[in-house]
């Protein structure tokens, strides 16, 4: 699903850029994250899939559910029935 994320991460808790608690980070090739939300998120900004982070958190969120979440993924690319 995510061919160039990188094979490990930072996790933080919390991660503070500047002051600031943040849920993600992605720097100098590293991903920096504060949860399985923040994890999602810059694993999908690292592989340059950016709009998988949302089917990656829930994919964290329950492994369990994976084939369910993977075939409603492949919906999104076709068009509704009669469309």
């Amino acid at each position: 699903m995510l061919p160039n994320a990188p094979a490990t991460y930072y996790a933080h808790d919390p991660l503070i850029v500047d002051g600031v608690s943040v849920p993600w980070r992605h720097t100098l090739g590293a991903v920096h994250a504060a949860g399985p939300g923040g994890l999602a998120c810059g694993l999908a900004w690292a592989s340059g899939l950016w709009p998988a982070r949302h089917l990656l958190a829930a994919l964290l969120g329950d492994p369990s559910s994976a084939a369910r979440l993977l075939a409603e993924a492949d919906l999104d690319s076709d068009p509704p029935p009669g469309q």
